[in-house]
């Protein structure tokens, strides 16, 4: 029995060292009027308008210098391993640790990047990832921020029209339309859209279809 303890004395020892580390040391990121970016991004947490326009301005004023922080925040990821680190770390009271789950961190720097559009430029690989293999909730955030960024890609939108789940196709449709003229090379992507069963895509590819050729009926044989 005392070998155990031990044992288990000798984890959490390892463990608090590796928090303690991480607290004092934490990655390296801007800073603006005395607040690192984290604590900036923390206002996108909130549906407060108010709060949203007082750390936009701020984002914007560190600009380029956020975007690898932010990069590395799109791909955060909770391993099993990580996951069971911090709750052991937080079921002690010795010390207080105030972890940030991987969701949350995307779901800050999506909301980032779309704030500040073409400075956000070189985070386009990795908001491409997350509309690939992100939740529903995600990947339209991501096209959405793909769109503020406007770099002329169009690979991440023609080929969410055609994601398994039919919200990330009307938003693809959607976010389309909005770029306009711009998506002209989407156009064979979106007549294919127009001609499916789904009434709502069908009726945003038609709408984006209009925005991006200037056709009153770019879909004269679309059902």
């Amino acid at each position: 029995m005392t070998v155990i303890r031990h044992r288990w004395i000798l984890v959490l020892a390892a463990v608090m060292g590796a928090a303690v580390a991480y607290a004092l040391i934490p990655p390296e990121e801007p800073e603006f009027d005395g607040k690192r970016l984290s604590a900036w991004l923390e206002a996108f947490d909130y549906e407060s308008e108010e709060t949203v326009n007082v750390a936009t301005p701020a984002l914007r004023a560190m600009g380029s210098n956020a975007v690898i922080p932010l990069i590395r925040m799109l791909k955060a990821k909770d391993s099993r391993l990580r996951t069971k680190w911090m709750d052991l770390v937080q079921r002690q009271t010795l010390i207080q640790f105030q972890f940030t789950p991987a969701d949350v961190l995307r779901r800050r720097a999506i909301i980032a990047c779309e704030k500040l559009g073409p400075a956000a430029k070189a985070a386009v690989p990795a908001l491409f990832d997350l509309v690939s293999e992100g939740d529903p909730r995600t990947s339209r955030s991501a096209l959405n921020a793909l769109v503020e960024i406007g770099d002329g890609t169009l690979n991440p939108f023609t080929q969410a029209l055609t994601n398994r789940n039919e919200r990330i196709r009307v938003a693809a449709a959607r976010a389309l339309g909005v770029l306009g003229k711009e998506a002209d090379a989407a156009v064979p992507a979106l007549l294919q859209s127009a001609r499916t069963d789904q009434l709502e895509l069908r009726r945003e590819a038609e709408k984006a279809l209009r925005l991006t050729t200037g056709a009153a009926n770019p879909t004269p044989d679309a059902k």
